[in-house]
C-alpha cells in the first residue's frame, strides 16, 4: 500500500495492513524488498494482467497476479527460484504451473484450493471438535506425484501444498509458546506443554521453511510506515507514488 488519504477514485481501504489506505500495488518481495510490482485499480483489479487464464492455465485473478509477477522476475544463476506463500495465493493449478517454470513452492492453501478431499474433512471436522493431537502430520502426492499435500495440527489443523518437500525430512526443534486457557484450540494445543509457559517441540521442515519465508511484503511495508516523510500524502497522488514508494529509500 502507498499511503494517500486524499481524493482518488482508486484508493483502497485495508484497516488491518500497516498502511491502511492508499494505492494498492501488488508485490512480489524477500526479506522486505520489493523484487517486482504492479498496480491495482479498484473495480479492475491488477492493471494489465490477464485475468482467468495465464499462459494456457485456468486461474483466479489472485493467482493470475501471482503468476504474472513471477513471469517478470529474471532467471536465477542457479538453481530455481523458491516462492512461499499464503493460503490467499496457492492453489494447486498455480503450483503446478510453477512446477513447469522451475519454481518450487510452498505454502498453505485453503479447503477450496484444490488440496485432497481427506484433508478437508479433515480439516472441517477438527475446526469442530479439536480431536487431532498436536504435532499430528498427514501427508499424501498427488496421482501425477507433482504436488504434495501435507496436513499439520499447530493451534489449528494447518493445510499446505509443496512441490518442493516430501514430507520425509527430519523434523526441527523450536521453541514454541503455550496457547492461553482462552483459546479455541486448548484442548489439543497445550497438552505437550505439560504445564510450562514454553518448550522445544519438533515441527516438521516444511513449516519450519514456510514460517523463515513468509511475510516478505509486510516487512516492506512496515518498513516503509515507519520511515516518516514530511510530505503531504493528501494532495496529488502522483507525489505519494513518486515519494512514498517508487524513490523509497527502502
Amino acid at each position: 500500500m502507498v499511503p494517500f488519504s486524499g481524493k482518488s477514485k482508486v484508493i483502497v481501504r485495508m484497516p488491518y495492513k500497516p498502511i491502511p489506505i492508499g494505492f494498492k500495488v501488488w508485490v512480489m518481495a524477500q526479506q522486505g524488498y520489493f523484487l517486482q510490482w504492479n498496480w491495482h485499480e479498484r473495480g479492475n483489479g491488477s492493471v494489465g494482467v490477464p485475468s482467468h487464464v495465464f499462459a494456457g492455465k485456468p486461474l483466479a485473478n489472485t493467482q493470475a497476479v501471482v503468476a504474472y509477477l513471477l513471469s517478470k522476475l529474471p532467471p536465477p544463476p542457479s538453481s530455481a527460484h523458491g516462492y512461499h506463500a499464503d493460503n490467499l495465493f496457492v492453489t494447486i493449478p498455480l503450483i503446478k504451473l510453477f512446477r513447469e517454470r522451475g519454481t518450487a513452492t510452498t505454502g498453505t492453501t485453503r479447503v477450496r484450493g484444490g488440496i485432497g478431499n481427506k484433508f478437508v474433512s479433515l480439516k472441517k471436522e477438527d475446526d469442530r471438535k479439536d480431536f487431532i493431537p498436536w504435532g499430528t502430520t498427514y501427508s499424501r502426492p498427488t496421482k501425477d506425484q507433482k504436488v504434495m499435500h501435507f496436513a499439520w495440527k499447530d493451534n489449528a489443523l494447518v493445510l499446505l501444498l509443496s512441490t518442493y518437500f516430501d514430507g520425509l525430512e527430519e523434523d526441527i526443534p523450536r521453541m514454541r509458546r503455550c496457547p492461553s486457557t482462552t483459546s479455541s484450540s486448548a484442548k489439543t494445543a497445550r497438552v505437550p506443554f505439560a504445564g510450562e509457559f514454553s518448550e522445544e517441540l519438533p515441527i516438521p521442515q516444511f513449516i519450519d521453511d514456510y514460517n523463515h519465508h513468509m511475510g516478505g511484503v509486510d516487512i516492506g511495508d512496515r518498513l516503509r510506515a515507519s520511515y516518516n516523510w514530511d510530505r503531504r500524502t493528501r494532495r496529488g497522488g502522483w507525489r505519494a507514488i513518486a515519494f512514498l514508494f517508487l524513490l523509497e529509500p527502502i
